[in-house]
């Protein structure tokens, strides 16, 4: 089945620049709430999270957590796909069937839709405003963030998507890997700057990162994290290079930010 949907159902990340406070309050320009540093018990992710938030989920490189207005964010989701017509429950090892030349924002629809599917219930009402790609050397995937609104009911909220899906393997797996935040739309304008400080603050150590370019069948069951590098499980050169500027650009780094080699224009570190 697939993994790492917690809470709401599906994968979102912010709200779209274009959000706006009540009509009763207008929207005043905000500054991010001091973080404090989380680290999973395990050690395999850590984030920065404001006063009043609690976790509600760490260890295998996730980390949930909740604010007390209605925020939440879902970090660290890892989904194994394989490249095939769209199906909820995927075949052949993988989470979910989704081809692998939809773009980006076609395969979120999907995981939306499968994962309603499977939990027997209806998709939320979903609109995306854009899709912005993220940079990254074609050898190492796709990203883009993708930004809009949903509801749920009378809820209306606001989201952005994190949303990346590496190389393509021979037996037609590849990993997406995801992260998200979400925002009751009524106070959407006022919570953006804290929400996108604790996603930027998002990390995964370099060998969990290093081991999203190994392929499919190297990797754990769908529902775990990637297990930690050891004498047995030996990181590949090439995917922990690759780690670096996955990294930089997961968080979203300014492309003038990145150095030449993560496909930026900055000199190489």
């Amino acid at each position: 089945m697939l993994i790492g949907f917690s809470r709401t159902g599906y994968i979102a990340l912010l709200f779209a620049a274009s959000c706006r406070a009540s009509a009763a309050t207008p929207a005043v320009a905000q500054e991010a709430a001091p973080l404090q540093q989380y680290t999973a018990p395990d050690q395999t992710a850590s984030v920065g999270l404001p006063a009043g938030w609690h976790v509600t989920k760490a260890g295998n490189g996730l980390i949930d957590a909740s604010g007390p207005n209605g925020e939440s964010v879902d970090l660290g989701r890892v989904i194994i796909a394989r490249d095939a017509p769209f199906q909820p429950r995927g075949t052949g090892g993988a989470a979910i069937n989704l081809p692998y030349t939809a773009t980006l924002d076609q395969k979120f629809m999907m995981i939306v839709k499968a994962d309603a599917e499977i939990s027997g219930k209806q998709p939320p009402q979903m609109s995306i405003a854009s899709t912005t790609p993220l940079q990254l050397p074609a050898e190492f995937g796709q990203c883009a963030s993708l930004v809009g609104s949903s509801s749920e009911g009378t809820e209306a909220r606001k989201f952005k998507v994190g949303f990346c899906s590496m190389p393509r393997a021979a037996d037609g797996r590849y990993k997406n890997i995801f992260k998200l935040a979400m925002v009751p739309a009524r106070i959407a304008a006022q919570q953006r700057p804290t929400l996108e400080a604790v996603m930027r603050s998002f990390r995964m150590p370099q060998n969990l990162l290093g081991q999203l370019f190994a392929p499919p069948g190297a990797a754990p069951q769908p529902g775990a994290a990637p297990a930690v590098n050891s004498a047995a499980n030996p990181p590949a050169q090439s995917a922990n290079a690759n780690a670096e500027c996955f990294d930089l650009v997961f968080r979203e780094t300014p492309k003038a930010q990145l150095p030449q080699k993560c496909g930026g224009s900055a000199g190489h570190n």
